[in-house]
């Protein structure tokens, strides 16, 4: 399949319901990112408490936490993406249900799941929150976060990480009263 196939817009004559994305491939796009970002972001704050954990129990001078998890949840959000789009990228060379009818498809049913619809949702807000927070260096950064970038990318990635360990407590409380 070639990769302009992501861009197509959908047929409404296959498909009717007003819920499906007008760009599937686009959608579905979006939603692999975000997904490597979050697991980026995730995976790097996890790193960076943890590296500040071992530094403060060997007794090393280390940066504050707040700059370490900024530094670290940004560069998970960096390769989470870069791996994200790496896999999208080999998936839709290599894998043959990846034409125009598969990729509406699977859109489609990302699109109906309300815990993927939750997920972007905390993650997109909190996420936004936390990166415009981080770049505001006069209240809420000290020098040693580092320049604005770096502030800005990981405050959005350390805000997915929260957002999407809300989300996860959320589904996690649903499906305990269910």
């Amino acid at each position: 399949m070639p990769l302009s196939a992501l861009f197509s817009k959908v047929d409404r004559e296959s498909y009717t319901d007003p819920d499906m994305p007008e760009y599937p491939g686009l959608y579905l796009a979006f939603h692999v990112l975000t997904a490597g970002e979050i697991m980026g972001a995730t995976a790097g704050s996890a790193a960076g408490l943890a590296m500040h954990t071992v530094a403060h129990l060997r007794g090393k001078k280390s940066l504050p936490l707040a700059a370490r998890m900024l530094r670290y949840a940004g560069g998970g959000v960096v390769f989470g993406a870069l791996a994200a789009t790496t896999m999208l990228t080999a998936f839709a060379i290599t894998k043959e249900n990846m034409d125009e009818d598969g990729i509406a498809d699977r859109a489609f049913r990302i699109q109906a799941n309300p815990l993927v619809q939750a997920k972007h949702s905390a993650t997109g807000l909190s996420a936004m929150t936390l990166g415009l927070a981080a770049a505001v260096p006069a209240y809420f950064a000290p020098a040693s976060l580092g320049g604005t970038a770096i502030r800005i990318v990981g405050g959005y990635g350390l805000g997915a990480a929260i957002g999407m360990l809300g989300v996860v407590a959320f589904a996690r409380k649903e499906g305990e009263e269910q």
